[in-house]
């Protein structure tokens, strides 16, 4: 599994990528609940696997920012941990920057 904010951030990216893509993701009682009242769905999750846009380590926070597009191509993200597993934290509808939508 991966470092968890640890020197190779690359793995992480990695780790929770494939976790998103592949549906092997736990969820906090707070992220699940979030999921369903914004009317989220675990294919929405890997969809934003698929389409990243913008990944980051939150040291404030000490977990993984993530941001892609849901299945309905609207703005998605979402906030995980490793924790053995990938946990999901934070799940949010949410508009992409200009910089994000180009990709860069």
């Amino acid at each position: 599994m991966g470092t968890q904010g640890g020197t190779d951030r690359g793995v992480d990216k990695k780790v929770i990528i494939e976790a998103l893509i592949n549906d092997e993701i736990q969820f906090t009682k707070h992220g699940f609940q979030q999921m369903i009242d914004r009317k989220l769905v675990r294919a929405d999750l890997a969809n934003i696997g698929r389409t990243c846009v913008a990944f980051k380590w939150q040291d404030d926070k000490k977990t993984y920012f993530v941001a892609g597009y849901d299945t309905k191509g609207k703005g998605a993200a979402l906030s995980c941990k490793i924790e053995g597993a990938v946990v999901i934290i934070t799940v949010m509808k949410r508009h992409l920057t200009q910089k994000e939508k180009a990709g860069k």
